[in-house]
């Protein structure tokens, strides 16, 4: 892998490394010149740099192309550091995290100075008509503020006036940049256009430019005059009512900590002023967070997992590559020592041995340009199911130019080691075989080696537990049929605008759909198992006789909304009591279903059927009729306490329907929209999905992870595999005497085998001694990504270390081959 250099060819034209050497471009251009022909006669060893070098910058690149668009870069607003997110929480009750209602919203405007505006957001589903079809379109619900806070203007058009927010006035929408461009082709015309929504006539004044979504996609923007909900009177005067993101921008000059003073003193004010709304035992409390740290948050473990691994692969990369320029200059030695006779200085040695490895780390990166490229598809696939600005990752102009200067500082770093790691010998031009700088430096080499073998162990054993993590989700039970196929129902606020309605809709449409040839079960409910986008928020559960005033957190229960038949057809089963009947409705007694995890929790041992609970002080109580199975709401958490309502008395203007048939998916879905046209021909559905594909879909973010760890972990391998095998290789060409002299002495070709494989062992097993400590470092950082294996799993472990030691241990046996075969008389004859 390493041929020798031949030193004995050194004409005029080399002595261009000493003291008279050409200035400027000139001079350049010639080391450049040189440094081709030098690696052009040696492409074994040229090849294997640059595949190397390949491997691991592209792999850093694509990392920290991920970093700079969702850390690096700045929010594409005016001054984003002053944008803050407003949030309310609840600890006493368990609740994280709170949205707000409208009362809080001008509570906050009107309450805290630190804040120069404020600015409220809520994302809706409106059906938008005047298209080719009808459309259901996610709508974010904005204050006319709300891009002036945030500092960013349309594309075209106009952005939202005070007027626009206000009763009676003419509805207007904009249009987001992706939907402009999906929806209408980037036609500008699109704006003046009119489209029917919530039974008006709206017009398109603009469309807004590329920026992150907040708090998840959106279509369109609309006024918060104009959302039916937002604007119902008991909406805008209930304080309970919560389903409003608020933003903030701190006024000029104001420092962070005087904004959490405001909001401190905002919230004693709630609880004293309104005990009902904000309860003392739920320890009412508002605080903020940057705009920016909020759209990363859920990503942060992840990226920092990627970071470590780019660090990890580049401490890979380095050694290797350092490994083989170190196991060269033994081959320079002749060339270096004719160089300086000739006149050459160490400054001119070290301007050609940086050219060289500029050239190297050019095609390096060249080819690093290119894996990156290729692996951006996955890097979006899986940031986007963290952040929203997973769009927002590519090869721009911060991303080359970290290529570049990564390429610079490795043609530096090696060539600084190629110069200064060569001395001038007189002994290599007279012929000495340079053993003693051999010996010398064989430990240095063994060193990277090891270091190679540790970091690739570490990689790896990442890698190996995601895998498990995902083989063990994939076999999770989850309780749940998987053939049943699942549909959204959306209906519109205009048509459909009251509980009464919701309920009247649902049932014509149940009724409607088992019509349907072949049609086994159908049945509602408000979401959709393993499905985290569809789940109702967590809220505690008050059981009779049970209450607390204590202070102490209520536990929480999860809570859906579901139709009569919904148990069976997705297979969940009935263990006690009833189920829901048609007769459960508005008229009838309140009544619920509990799951037997929340059976045992809240009534440890004892039969629930009868009892009664509700989820706040100021509701009705309601009765508990059956208990059923559970059934997992996440694959990598056990099954949540759940508490079910029948969809008749607890109605909602979204629900999901699911389907049990013999029919072909692909006719069904056809059936299916036909069926719903009969009954109301505006009426849009869409998401069809089988409860498989949302299984296939909760895996989608592990797979993902265990793909990136699998590539590192697998350039990791490949990487100390050629290192490996290179410095193994060199070491048996620099020691060909010394087995010549051993084989005549009486060695055999299977001695010298065993003392070569003997010593590539003992610097495979010290790195994967090594690799355990640093594993465990590394995978003490991923437990809250894996499921049902530990950080420390010993078939993890051991599977890593054989897979490496066979990869590394293949790479020793070729030289360690050429060992055993070599003729003594030719080894002692050799230089």
């Amino acid at each position: 892998m390493i041929a020798r250099e031949g030193g004995a060819t050194v004409a005029a034209s080399q002595t261009r490394s000493g003291g008279w050497r050409l200035g400027g471009l000139d001079g350049l251009a010639a080391d450049l010149r040189e440094g081709c022909q030098n690696l052009l006669a040696h492409k074994s060893f040229a090849a294997t740099v640059i595949v190397t070098l390949a491997l691991g910058i592209g792999a850093n690149t694509a990392i920290f192309s991920v970093l700079n668009a969702v850390v690096l870069q700045p929010l594409p607003y005016s001054a984003p550091e002053e944008l803050v997110e407003v949030q309310a929480s609840m600890p006493r009750a368990g609740v994280e995290e709170s949205a707000f209602s409208v009362p809080e919203i001008m509570d906050l405007r009107a309450q805290t100075g630190a804040l120069s505006s404020v600015a409220e957001m809520h994302v809706m589903y409106f059906i938008l008509l005047g298209r080719d079809e009808p459309e259901r379109v996610s709508t974010g619900v904005v204050s006319a503020n709300y891009f002036q806070t945030l500092g960013v203007q349309p594309l075209l058009g106009r952005d939202f006036r005070a007027e626009d927010d206000v009763p009676g006035a003419p509805a207007v929408l904009l249009l987001s940049f992706e939907y402009w461009q999906l929806g209408f082709g980037g036609d500008p015309d699109v704006v003046g256009r009119v489209f029917q929504m919530n039974d008006r006539a709206h017009t398109v004044i603009g469309v807004m430019p590329p920026i992150p979504d907040y708090p998840e996609p959106v279509s369109v923007y609309m006024p918060t005059v104009s959302c039916p909900f937002r604007s119902n009177p008991n909406t805008e005067q209930s304080r309970t009512t919560r389903f409003i993101n608020a933003i903030g921008r701190l006024a000029p000059g104001v420092p962070a900590e005087r904004l959490g003073t405001d909001l401190d003193v905002v919230a004693n004010r709630l609880q004293q002023s309104d005990a009902a709304a904000y309860p003392a035992r739920a320890g009412y409390a508002l605080g903020a967070t940057g705009l920016q740290d909020e759209l990363t948050r859920e990503f942060r473990p992840t990226l920092l997992i990627l970071a470590g691994t780019g660090a990890f692969l580049l401490l890979v990369l380095g050694s290797s590559i350092i490994a083989l320029l170190l196991a060269r200059v033994v081959y320079q030695e002749r060339d270096v020592t004719l160089r300086s006779v000739f006149g050459a200085t160490r400054a001119g040695l070290l301007r050609l041995f940086v050219a060289e490895n500029a050239i190297l780390a050019g095609l390096g990166a060249l080819g690093g340009l290119l894996v990156a490229y290729q692996s951006l598809g996955l890097l979006r696939a899986l940031t986007g199911r963290f952040t929203t600005r997973a769009s927002e990752i590519g090869i721009d102009g911060p991303v080359l130019a970290f290529l570049i200067v990564l390429a610079g500082v490795i043609s530096l770093v090696f060539g600084s080691v190629s110069a200064l790691s060569s001395r001038a010998r007189p002994a290599a031009v007279l012929g000495s075989t340079g053993t003693r700088t051999v010996t010398m430096r064989r430990p240095v080499l063994s060193a990277l080696v090891v270091m190679q073998i540790a970091v690739s162990f570490a990689l790896l054993t990442g890698a190996g537990l995601m895998i498990r993590t995902v083989v063990n989700l994939q076999n999770v039970d989850t309780g749940l049929r998987t053939d049943v196929l699942t549909m959204r129902v959306a209906l519109d606020f205009i048509r459909y605008p009251t509980p009464v309605n919701w309920g009247g809709m649902y049932q014509r449409l149940l009724d409607e759909v088992e019509q349907i040839p072949g049609i086994e079960r159908v049945s509602a409910a408000t979401t959709v198992p393993l499905n985290e986008g569809t789940a109702l928020a967590n809220v505690p559960l008050l059981v009779e006789g049970r209450e607390t005033n204590d202070g102490t957190p209520l536990p929480q229960v999860t809570t859906t909304v579901i139709s009569p038949g919904y148990l069976d057809t997705v297979g969940r089963s009935l263990h006690r009591g009833r189920t829901f009947s048609d007769a459960d409705d508005l008229e009838a007694p309140a009544v619920v279903l509990v799951s037997e995890s929340a059976a045992r929790r809240y009534w440890d041992g004892e039969d629930p059927v009868g009892r009664r609970v509700r989820f706040n002080p100021d509701q009705e109580w309601m009765t508990v009729v059956g208990v059923v199975s559970d059934a997992r709401q996440r694959l990598d958490a056990e099954p949540a306490d759940e508490v079910f309502r029948p969809v008749f008395q607890q109605p909602l203007p979204e629900a999901r329907f699911f389907v049990r048939s013999a029919t072909a998916a692909g006719t069904l879905q056809q059936q299916l929209r036909d069926a719903v046209r009969r009954v109301d021909a505006t009426q849009p559905i869409e998401s069809f999905q089988t409860l498989e594909d949302v299984r296939q879909g909760a895996l989608a973010s592990p797979r993902l992870t265990a793909a990136l760890l699998a590539a590192f972990g697998v350039i990791a391998l490949v990487i100390s595999a050629i290192g490996i095998a290179g410095v193994v290789g060199f070491s048996v060409s620099q020691r060909t005497r010394e087995f010549g002299t051993l084989m005549a002495l009486g060695f055999d070709g299977r001695s010298i085998l065993a003392l070569v494989l003997r010593e590539g062992v003992v610097l495979v097993a010290t790195g994967l001694a090594l690799g355990v400590l640093g594993a465990l470092l590394l995978t003490q950082q991923m437990e809250t990504l894996l499921f049902s294996v530990a950080s420390y799993d010993v078939m993890t472990y051991v599977g890593v270390g054989v897979v490496l030691a066979a990869v590394t241990l293949a790479g020793v046996i070729v030289p360690a081959r050429l060992a055993a075969a070599v003729d003594p008389m030719v080894a002692l004859r050799a230089d």
